[in-house]
């Protein structure tokens, strides 16, 4: 099973695709903010993916937001880009490989993540063998000039990239350790989106 997981918020996000065997096919983040170009590009090629490679299941993973959002609120981004995802797939009738994960669920799956915050993350991925992307040495020529408080600010911005990176490739490997012991990921906690829109 091959599977993309998108770990999806307002500004910074991140995804990560695992082959048979947990074997990385790929990952990243948009540079400091979602655009709707990078969705887009791996929306495409997740598509691509499945129709080249029909005789492997392909499914994605994207983490889920609260649904407790007060009625007078703006429609949030994370919900917005889950409707783009949604309508993407649906165009291709690929909607059924869609499934929503609510973040406790694939945190509580390894030790020290739930509530261990990026610390218990990072650990977890690392004893997985995963070498964590640094973001801040990948861009230093983006803050060079900078001074103080404005190059504080950059730093941080791509540590978090770092960390949603680790998020999504434990997303990912929840996915497929899920799909090898039920055979689906349709368990607790986990949507599977059928496109049924009137």
């Amino acid at each position: 099973m091959i599977v993309t997981a998108i770990d999806l918020a307002a500004r910074f996000s991140a995804f990560c695709t695992l082959g048979p065997g947990r074997q990385l096919l790929g990952y990243g983040a948009p540079l400091m903010d979602v655009h709707v170009d990078w969705l887009a590009d791996l929306i495409n090629d997740f598509v691509i993916r499945c129709f080249e490679n029909q005789h492997e299941e392909q499914l994605l993973l994207v983490e889920d937001v609260p649904l407790s959002l007060p009625f007078t609120a703006k429609v949030k981004a994370p919900i917005q880009l889950q409707g783009e995802i949604a309508y993407q797939l649906r165009s291709h009738n690929l909607q059924d490989r869609l499934f929503f994960i609510q973040p406790m669920t694939w945190q509580r799956h390894f030790e020290g993540v739930w509530k261990g915050k990026e610390a218990g993350a990072l650990a977890a991925a690392v004893r997985l063998g995963f070498e964590p992307p640094d973001y801040f040495k990948k861009h230093e020529d983006l803050f060079a000039d900078l001074k103080g408080k404005e190059r504080q600010t950059v730093r941080l911005a791509l540590k978090k990239q770092s960390a949603d990176v680790v998020d999504a490739f434990l997303m990912a490997v929840w996915a497929q350790e899920t799909y090898e012991t039920h055979g689906t990921l349709e368990v607790k906690n986990v949507i599977r989106y059928l496109g049924q829109w009137n």
